[in-house]
């Protein structure tokens, strides 16, 4: 699980099922993987910021264990209309493999849309696309990429009560080196325990075709995750979460600490 680190889930309190027009709680992209429905507001600035720290151990012919360090991950959405923000994210990323020594750098930043496509009414969920496209020329050397990294996202929230909601994601990435994408899924569910504190679970994965010979080249991953949001201020959150993978020898864990803020408060 090594691409978009700052990406991330949708927190839906359903008071806002929709946008938030009201300014009242913020709703983020972070924590976790997947983003939310919600669009930032006409004229405010969302800084999503956070620190990651990720083990991976992977099996076969010789046994690899990566240690990766997002020192700082950050998206800033400006809302442009009530259906439409502009985003831009980077990350500065630190790596280590085996026993070698770490290497620090930007991995490719990225610039996108996301737009409102549907209000939930009922049954009908709602709906909005994220475009995202990452550049090889604003990485480092060491994280530089043969090509543009894409990706985009369809995200969905189906309120279930006036204190839990589901949301789900179905996206494409690529990663600007293999040229199939990664198909990719996530299934949260999102709690709101009190005025200023909620929570989440979640379940996720993606399947690629690797440029290998040989018939066993489809890589299937699949993930779990939670954590918990604290919201001192309407316009201010704190995040921690953690998740770790399932279902194959190889191994993968992870934590995140994260910060939002809305600006104008």
């Amino acid at each position: 699980m090594k691409f978009y680190l700052n990406i991330f889930i949708c927190l839906l309190l359903s008071s806002y099922l929709y946008s938030q027009d009201s300014l009242g709680v913020l709703a983020p992209d972070r924590p976790g993987f997947g983003d939310a429905v919600f669009i930032t507001p006409k004229k405010y600035l969302m800084i999503e910021t956070g620190f990651w720290t990720e083990n991976q151990k992977e099996v076969g012919s010789v046994i690899q264990n990566t240690r990766g360090i997002g020192l700082n991950s950050t998206l800033l959405r400006y809302g442009v209309s009530k259906k439409m923000e502009l985003r831009f994210d980077y990350s500065l990323w630190q790596e280590k493999l085996n026993n070698e020594a770490f290497t620090t750098g930007f991995q490719p930043a990225r610039v996108g849309v996301k737009l409102a496509l549907l209000e939930n009414k009922g049954a009908i969920p709602a709906v909005t696309f994220i475009g995202m496209t990452g550049f090889p020329f604003s990485t480092s050397k060491v994280f530089r990429t043969s090509a543009v990294n894409p990706s985009t996202e369809l995200s969905f929230a189906n309120p279930l009560t006036d204190w839990l909601t589901l949301c789900y994601n179905l996206g494409a990435a690529w990663d600007g080196e293999n040229k199939n994408p990664a198909y990719y899924y996530a299934l949260s569910l999102e709690m709101s325990l009190s005025d200023t504190l909620g929570c989440y679970i979640q379940g996720h994965g993606d399947s690629q075709k690797m440029d290998l010979p040989g018939d066993s080249n489809q890589l299937n991953q699949s993930f779990v995750e939670g954590g918990i949001v604290y919201y001192p201020k309407n316009n201010m959150q704190f995040d921690i979460s953690s998740g770790i993978s399932v279902g194959t020898e190889n191994t993968y864990s992870f934590l995140t600490l994260g910060f939002c803020l809305r600006l104008p408060n």
